[in-house]
């Protein structure tokens, strides 16, 4: 954008738990074809005295001409999850809409490494209409089950690999004939081979087909769980194994809200609940490695040398893999540790143990420099920020609890690091 980093897009978390046992969101997805070309051109000649150009501005919500896609997540057990995907079609004619749940694994595979984290790769087979069987070194296995559309058709498993297009990039060979990419080429550009037919790989993607009438609306349901959670039934979408489970949930999710924002008014309470959405849509696994992003990985390409004389170079003992709240996962997918000590507060409210946890982790040694500093962001883990860890420690240390009774080690353990922070 002309006023920095924007994501072009229309997206609104809307509801979730502290514990994920149910959330819910929605993403306004034009009929006619994005216009990604148009974003850039147009936000490229407008400088910072100009209004941001954004996607209403272009034109492709007029006569409302777009879907709501509404998705639904919801727990059954802790790895028994739920999926439930509405498309309402919002405009004046019948349109057409591809919609295709995603399923994949990170791959950590092709870079040779082996510290904590890296795995063998793992594999994803089709065991029948429907259904899909995932083995994994450290996940386990799983399965994967996708329901008949409204017409009572099963969608259409679309395989390929987690893998970077390489050629398409940077005009080398891939690794693979199967991309990331492959979806795309094979629905749009028609690229019968971008997919592999013999229905194995490491990311799959569920192929539905949605013709809707103005004003109307077709849900899309599917399930994965843990083979040792699997649920004890055949009919995994019944209305007593799918439906009752997301009303369950979502019953559960009122109570705990009419206790954590209580006294307020049914307007207030909406606000205050979807903002605690926003904060729990935007946690994020984060997974950066200083040394490997110096050195490079040892099956893959030397970087260039510069990097050692260039930001982030004195970072060396930095090693993040954890779940991190983010400034917003899909704008900013990496965190900025002065944001994530103002998200500590609301959190606070919610979800105490994680607040604490936060805390913790951006004082531990393979976070904080060994100097004191306390790691700011990507770009430039070595940037100055405003000393407001400590006043956020404070803060969530007093919502643990009544004056006498409040967490005294977490206060401690943080105010030990914070000395060495201080000094620095």
């Amino acid at each position: 954008g002309n006023h920095g980093e924007d994501v072009k897009e229309c997206y609104y978390y809307l509801d979730s738990t502290p514990t994920h046992s149910y959330m819910k969101m929605l993403y306004k997805y034009p009929q006619s074809e994005y216009p990604y070309s148009l974003l850039v051109e147009e936000n490229r000649k407008r400088g910072l005295s100009d209004p941001e150009y954004e996607l209403e501005d272009t034109g492709v919500f007029d006569e409302n001409r777009y879907w709501d896609v509404t998705a639904e997540y919801a727990k059954n057990t802790p790895n028994d999850v739920l999926c439930r995907y509405t498309v309402a079609n919002r405009g004046p004619e019948e349109a057409t809409l591809h919609v295709i749940p995603v399923l994949w694994y990170r791959n950590t595979w092709i870079w040779g490494c082996k510290h904590e984290g890296c795995t063998k790769k793992p594999s994803m087979k089709q065991h029948k209409a429907g259904e899909l069987h995932c083995s994994h070194e450290t996940l386990g296995q799983t399965t994967f089950i996708a329901d008949k559309d409204p017409s009572g058709k099963l969608p259409a498993f679309l395989f390929t690999e987690n893998e970077t297009n390489y050629s398409r990039l940077y005009n080398v060979d891939n690794y693979t004939p199967y991309t990331k990419d492959a979806f795309h080429r094979y629905i749009v550009n028609g690229e019968k081979d971008a997919i592999n037919h013999k229905s194995r790989g490491t990311k799959v993607g569920m192929h539905y087909m949605a013709t809707v009438k103005p004003g109307e609306q077709q849900t899309f349901q599917v399930r994965f769980f843990l083979q040792s959670e699997k649920p004890n039934t055949n009919s995994y979408f019944s209305s007593e194994s799918f439906d009752k489970v997301f009303a369950q949930r979502m019953k559960e999710a009122d109570e705990f809200y009419e206790k954590a924002i209580p006294n307020k008014c049914p307007q207030q309470r909406a606000v205050a609940r979807q903002a605690y959405a926003g904060l729990l849509w935007s946690k994020q696994f984060y997974h950066y490695i200083i040394k490997d992003w110096l050195s490079g990985d040892p099956e893959m390409p030397a970087p260039p040398r510069e990097r050692f004389e260039g930001r982030n170079k004195e970072w060396g003992h930095l090693f993040n893999r954890d779940v991190i709240s983010m400034p917003d996962k899909w704008e900013y997918p990496w965190y900025a540790s002065w944001d994530l000590a103002f998200h500590m507060l609301p959190f606070a409210a919610i979800d105490i143990d994680f607040a604490k946890d936060q805390l913790l982790l951006f004082l531990r040694e393979w976070y904080m420099h060994p100097n004191g500093q306390i790691p700011a962001y990507e770009f430039a883990f070595g940037d100055v920020n405003p000393p407001v860890h400590a006043w956020a420690v404070r803060k969530v240390y007093k919502a643990t609890g009544p004056r006498g009774s409040r967490d005294h080690r977490f206060l401690a353990r943080c105010f030990q690091k914070l000395i060495l922070n201080f000094t620095w």
